[in-house]
């Protein structure tokens, strides 16, 4: 922006000037102008193609990055003393949310059991609750009305069956839990928006490389009206005066 500004009132002043050296600084200028948007655009196309191959070559790498670190703030920052820690209060809420609107739960399919691992069962585990009546997942886990999302179905079963899901992954199937896991719900989601994205980059990439293409065009165009000395229809080396007849 910056730079499209400054090149704009280096038009206008070089328009409004009458002196041949202020012209020509003004087009150095104006032209210095056009090769430094050629080369911000030519950098960010490059680091746009270097973070796709990047993330095409290494992409069973990030799946389990981005598994392990679920799995991480899962277990040591869900409900674990959220009212203190504003970073488990965040991480807590976005976990819920998630489940809640993606219909999942924990990391991985049928992954309901990593719960029995976290700060959040562990404490009530060890604070004197009675074992039956714990729950094992979060209410966001359970299955809600088709409806109403604020509505689960049946939130007991949901949470504290103990001779199957989400107890064990063994046992008779628990209809009122979700069995997709969020990595693989997020990365469904994503999916389906991927034509939008790809789309939105092409058009993107295209409208800055025909930028670089107008800028050096434009370059080139203002470099021989320089060369001819022809700007705006008149050349800045003649002096104004009557015109002189051969007879």
């Amino acid at each position: 922006m910056f730079l499209l500004v400054f090149g704009y009132d280096q038009c206008i002043t070089m328009g409004k000037s009458d002196s041949p050296g202020l012209i020509y600084r003004n087009i150095v200028v104006i032209i210095s102008i056009l090769f430094i948007y050629f080369g911000i655009n030519l950098v960010v196309v490059i680091l746009a193609v270097i973070a796709g191959c990047v993330a095409a070559a290494f992409h069973g790498e990030i799946g389990s990055i981005v598994k392990s670190n679920m799995n991480e703030t899962l277990i040591t920052r869900y409900r674990n003393n959220t009212h203190n820690t504003t970073l488990n209060r965040i991480v807590t809420q976005a976990w819920d949310r998630m489940q809640v609107r993606l219909n999942c739960c924990a990391v991985e399919d049928e992954g309901w059991e990593v719960y029995q691992q976290s700060s959040w069962y562990q404490y009530k585990l060890h604070n004197n609750y009675e074992i039956s009546k714990i729950e094992l997942v979060p209410e966001s886990c359970c299955r809600r009305a088709t409806y109403d999302w604020e509505r689960i179905i049946n939130q007991r079963i949901c949470q504290t069956t103990q001779g199957g899901p989400p107890k064990t992954s063994q046992g008779s199937p628990n209809h009122f839990l979700n069995y997709d896991g969020c990595y693989n719900a997020a990365k469904k989601a994503l999916s389906e928006l991927i034509w939008f994205v790809f789309g939105f980059g092409f058009v993107l990439a295209a409208l800055i490389i025909g930028g670089m293409v107008s800028a050096i065009c434009l370059a080139k165009k203002i470099k021989k009206a320089q060369k001819e000395k022809v700007i705006g229809g008149r050349s800045p080396n003649r002096t104004p005066g009557r015109r002189i007849h051969e007879y």
